[in-house]
């Protein structure tokens, strides 16, 4: 707030203050920002679209060098690109898949990597880019996932979850965890945090004048591989 009208304030008379924000979240703005700091910015929105399966094609067509000649099979990187676009039109990620690829047939004493090797890669990318999301994280904050994937994998409701059905479920963990219980209003804060790093999703209802508004949440990843990352994680 004082940054964004710091020449309002008489702070600064020889210069001017530009910000630069760059975020991969839509409504980072509507978020994280309160309306008299969004009013002040009179910020310019650049939005840079998502890589189409031709141009990962190209950026990983550069980096074929890294496997020896005649290694990778016809349809390959075409193959990944066009996994990665369907998906998150992200560079990295695609790369990642296509060196899973690799690792994959070496491990299976394979001579060539084919579109076999692609689909299983891309299972393991995403199974590690959750580890990493879960890396550092809290016990706690792994019992409030684990009770929503407990939900996901025994229960039949597409549309998520309630707060307190996750923290009924969340209790169940810690009992069995041997573990402290934290209040409902840190569980929340936690489920807030999953959803920010894009592991579930929220959504605000109605329940009406009996029960007024509730929040939902439900995985945005397989619950199958949200309970193995779970699993083999260090507590």
């Amino acid at each position: 707030m004082q940054l964004s009208r710091a020449g309002e304030a008489g702070k600064i008379d020889r210069c001017k203050i530009g910000v630069t924000g760059v975020s991969n979240k839509i409504k980072y703005k509507e978020k994280q920002l309160n309306e008299r700091v969004k009013s002040s910015l009179c910020e310019r929105e650049f939005v840079f679209p998502p890589y189409d399966a031709d141009q990962l094609n190209d950026i990983m067509q550069a980096r074929r060098d890294a496997f020896r000649e005649d290694v990778l099979c016809h349809g390959v990187i075409s193959r990944a690109a066009a996994l990665a676009a369907r998906e998150h039109g992200d560079a990295r990620q695609a790369i990642d898949i296509l060196r899973y690829a690799g690792e994959i047939a070496q491990s299976r004493g394979a001579s060539t990597v084919t579109e076999e090797y692609v689909v299983d890669a891309r299972e393991q990318a995403e199974t590690d880019r959750f580890r990493e999301l879960l890396r550092g994280s809290t016990p706690h904050s792994r019992y409030a996932l684990q009770a929503l994937t407990i939900l996901s994998l025994n229960g039949d409701d597409t549309g998520g979850y309630r707060t307190t059905d996750i923290y009924d479920m969340y209790e169940q963990v810690c009992r069995q965890e041997g573990a402290d219980t934290l209040s409902l209003r840190r569980v929340r804060d936690l489920l807030k945090e999953h959803a920010f790093l894009d592991i579930t999703e929220q959504s605000r209802h109605s329940g009406g004048s009996a029960e007024g508004s509730f929040t939902r949440h439900q995985l945005l990843e397989d619950p199958e591989v949200v309970r193995e990352v779970l699993t083999n994680t260090t507590h």
